[in-house]
């Protein structure tokens, strides 16, 4: 994987590299789901050469991808030598002759393709390889490594256990670490923190700040020793990473390590720093605008849009994740880490754009409609044109006024 302080100008050259003979040798022939989107773009599996051919793509939602079994990539031998990698084109075609297809399965072909783990995310199966698993355990590495956890700490996970992300990558990533870890109920005992004596929690907020309030109010030492505390599965916010330090005392640091539904690893914040911290070793990360879904400017806001770059087991290119943000891919001031950050933007409330709506000669009426999505609140508003047509135009306009 690439290095987390290399040249911007070196990791754009390897993700264009990376990109080229991801979707030419192993999207295009072996995912049905993104074949068809490409296909229906225009784009065959000899097209995309750069980032930028990728924007011909209409992005999707999490919600269309289906029951997810069409985005797992399922080599064949007829699509392999067809379109697949000529080196492991020319090795299926050897092991066929000599009776070792069931070998080269096995050493070869399975731990890429063959998904042995499954996490589900808002209803869809996503499967996980053995090399994504091994890829995910350097990430989830480099993430304990940002926040500043070392080997002689002990972390105490309260994640639900079971098919979430947060939950494989931090057993993931405290095993490849080598991090001591206990992983425990999200209401555990205070007695069996206290034997612990945890340096690290680990957990969703609601979890994280009902362990610190028990704590406090029984005026026990479980948590005495806790530097840092890893907020997962939910955008942190700012009342409860204030209400962490609150109760843990101001030394105490409160990071947050979260990613959207499809997102294949945990964003995560480092030590000292702001946003998001991505890997573009494994992913391609960028800012649209979300009436037209072209790409913004460096720092200017827009709807993130994600791509997974060299995974195995599920895959999806050009996913909406509804996260408004500013993409900075500046060094990071506090780690020196060149990888891009996303810094959230919190929308406003519906009283910021009701008079915008309202007054709006192409509106004739709307509905709002509030809810949680990814851990963050997510406002879906329905918009009834006065005039028939395209509302492209009316969306843009809007868009443009909202921002103002």
């Amino acid at each position: 994987m690439l290095g987390d302080v290399e040249r911007p100008s070196r990791v754009r050259a390897q993700q264009e590299v990376a990109l080229r003979v991801y979707v030419r040798r192993q999207v295009y022939p072996y995912s049905a789901f993104n074949r068809a989107r490409l296909s229906a773009a225009g784009l065959g599996p000899f097209d995309v050469r750069a980032p930028a051919d990728l924007v011909r793509l209409p992005p999707v939602t999490w919600s269309e991808v289906g029951d997810g079994v069409d985005l797992v990539l399922r080599p064949h031998r007829t699509t392999i030598a067809r379109l697949g990698s000529p080196t492991l084109a020319f090795r299926v075609l050897l092991a066929r002759a000599f009776g070792r297809g069931q070998t080269l399965n096995r050493s070869v072909i399975d731990p890429i393709y063959r998904p042995i783990s499954w996490i589900v995310q808002e209803g869809v199966a996503v499967g996980m390889t053995v090399n994504d698993l091994e890829r995910l355990s350097e990430i989830g590495r480099r993430w304990l490594e940002a926040a500043g956890v070392r080997g002689t700490d002990v972390v105490a996970g309260v994640l639900p256990s079971g098919s979430e992300l947060d939950y494989w990558q931090l057993t993931a990533a405290t095993r490849r670490a080598g991090v001591p870890t206990a992983l425990l109920p999200s209401a555990p005992s205070l007695d069996d923190v206290v034997r612990l004596r945890p340096t690290v929690i680990a957990g969703r907020p609601a979890d994280v700040v009902a362990l610190a309030q028990a704590a406090v109010w029984s005026n026990s030492p479980a948590l005495s020793a806790v530097h840092t505390v890893l907020v997962t599965g939910e955008l942190l916010d700012d009342d409860v990473r204030s209400t962490l330090k609150r109760l843990l005392g101001k030394d105490a640091l409160v990071l947050g390590a979260w990613a959207p539904a499809g997102v294949r690893a945990l964003w995560a914040e480092c030590r000292g720093g702001t946003g998001y911290h991505t890997w573009p070793a494994a992913e391609l990360v960028d800012v649209v605008d979300p009436a037209t879904f072209e790409p913004v400017g460096p720092d200017v806001e827009g709807e993130v849009v994600w791509s997974a770059l060299g995974w195995g087991g599920s895959v999806v290119l050009r996913l909406r994740t509804g996260v408004r943000a500013v993409l900075d891919d500046a060094r990071c001031s506090a780690c020196g880490r060149t990888t891009p950050r996303i810094v959230p933007v919190s929308g406003g409330a519906p009283s910021d754009f009701a008079p915008i709506l309202d007054a709006h000669p192409g509106v004739a009426a709307w509905q709002g409609e509030l809810s949680r999505r990814n851990g963050a609140e997510e406002l879906v508003v329905f918009v009834a044109p006065s005039r028939p047509g395209h509302p492209g135009r009316l969306i843009h306009d809007l868009d443009e006024r909202l921002r103002a």
